[in-house]
């Protein structure tokens, strides 16, 4: 029931479908298809900013932000989803930043893709099926993979 709430292209509805089954306390990280709960909300063609409580309240009820059980075979990093969404970086850039404070900690180091490439990789080489700039998730990227380096060092984990 999540994921088809999640997959519903009306906005209004998906945000109060899905929020109202999270508050029931559902399991998000029970993962029904290929897909992880997280895949099929960034999936949905109309996806926006205004999704951000729904993507909140799934990681909160379990939710993965990285790759899902198949791995990068089956189903795509959910970084490289929103980068590859045709929607300016306002749109994208809280989504982001909510995914990038609950993924793992190497997560964005390692291979991501079918071809191998980390996320890091794959922003940095600035191919995607849009237009639209990622100057503003690269960073946000950049950024968390240096918040992380100076937690590791802090820590004694260098």
């Amino acid at each position: 029931v999540l994921d088809a709430a999640l997959a519903n292209p009306d906005p209004r509805d998906r945000r109060e479908v899905a929020l109202l089954l999270l508050e029931r306390e559902t399991d998000a990280s029970i993962q029904l298809s290929h897909l992880t709960p997280v895949n099929v909300l960034l999936e949905n063609p109309t996806l926006g900013a205004d999704d951000l409580p729904v993507l909140r309240r799934l990681l909160h009820s379990g939710a993965r932000a990285g790759a899902g059980l198949g791995g990068v075979r089956v189903a795509r990093h959910p970084i490289v989803q929103l980068a590859d969404r045709a929607l300016d970086e306002s749109e994208i850039a809280p989504l982001a930043r909510a995914l990038l404070e609950a993924a793992p900690a190497d997560d964005l180091t390692r291979p991501a893709l079918p071809d191998g490439r980390s996320v890091r990789e794959y922003l940095e080489a600035g191919v995607f099926p849009h237009a639209y700039p990622r100057d503003g998730l690269r960073a946000q990227v950049h950024e968390e993979l240096e918040r992380r380096a100076a937690l590791a060092e802090r820590n004694g984990y260098r």
